[in-house]
């Protein structure tokens, strides 16, 4: 006797397996495919977990990168900037002393704290951590580098830790080259 449309089909053991369009219980077939029930939405769980694990090391090494930079960046234009005033200064002393103002207020302009600031005077091309400093001179002709450097401070890290790295930015001054005739 032919099966009407709307009679279920039975398995072998009399298991319901649908009806007769071919239409299947989705218990069974989570059995069948080996999937157990109730796993419905791990995936979503397991993609959120995978992506805050690589979200957050990524999200550090850029700030990490963005706060080098910025550091970078802050000591080159205080050397510059101590450079160009130092070259305008009317006296040696008072050149001095704007050079160091004026390298504080670079490196807060970048918000790279300033504590351990060290700016130097050595001869051009010489190296800003091993040479040993000059006095600057205003004459006109000299030349001279100035150094400024900071220690660097990475983010979520104590400075004891990075307390030993620093950047140092080198402008090489040739006074007069600011100066107007005196």
């Amino acid at each position: 006797m032919p099966r009407s449309r709307a009679e279920p089909c039975q398995g072998q053991d009399g298991e319901v397996l649908g009806d007769a369009v071919g239409e299947a219980d989705s218990e069974t077939l989570d059995h069948a495919a080996g999937d157990p029930v109730g796993d419905e939405g791990r995936a979503m769980l397991e993609l959120i977990w995978l992506a805050v694990l690589v979200l957050i090391p990524i999200v550090y090494i850029l700030l990490s990168l963005l706060r080098l930079q910025s550091t970078s960046f802050a000591v080159a234009q205080a050397a510059r900037e101590a450079g160009r005033l130092l070259d305008n200064a009317p006296s040696v002393s008072a050149g001095v002393q704007q050079a160091l103002a004026v390298a504080r207020q670079t490196l807060a302009d970048q918000n790279v704290p300033a504590e351990g600031l060290v700016v130097r005077y050595v001869s051009t091309g010489a190296s800003c951590d091993t040479a040993a400093g000059i006095a600057p001179d205003l004459t006109s002709g000299a030349t001279y580098d100035i150094c400024v450097t900071v220690p660097l401070v990475l983010p979520l890290l104590p400075e004891g830790i990075t307390a030993a790295n620093r950047m140092t930015g080198v402008y090489t001054l040739h006074v007069g080259e600011f100066r107007e005739s005196r």
